[in-house]
């Protein structure tokens, strides 16, 4: 399947949990950002087009909050290879402002450009 995404892609050298926003429990580690999205890994598969509340949490010290509370809808979701993952690509819908705020001091502080 060809790569449809128009932004380059960074992995991040340390993964960030994202929680359910009402239940608090852990869906799963962000493990890439890009402009306006990023990709999780998780133990189950995530259906796509499925709206998600999470909280991901990151650093003060780099972001300047400790979590950051969003709406994102799943756009593909497939099986890691060899291990018992899935990885889901995510677009942030909600608050976008905020997101794209925070994002680029993640990138440049937490990752490297792998495409």
């Amino acid at each position: 399947m060809a790569d449809k995404r128009a932004d380059d892609r960074h992995e991040t050298f340390a993964y960030w949990a994202a929680l359910d926003l009402e239940t608090g429990r852990l869906i799963g580690m962000v493990v890439d950002v890009n402009q306006g999205g990023f990709q999780l890994h998780t133990g189950h598969p995530i259906e796509v087009d499925t709206v998600c509340a999470l909280s991901v949490q990151v650093d003060n010290n780099v972001a300047g909050c400790d979590r950051l509370n969003l709406e994102a809808r799943s756009l593909w979701c497939r099986k890691v290879a060899g291990k018992k993952l899935y990885a889901v690509g995510f677009k942030v819908i909600a608050p976008y402002r905020e997101f794209r705020r925070v994002e680029q001091k993640l990138i440049d502080y937490f990752s490297l450009r792998s495409r």
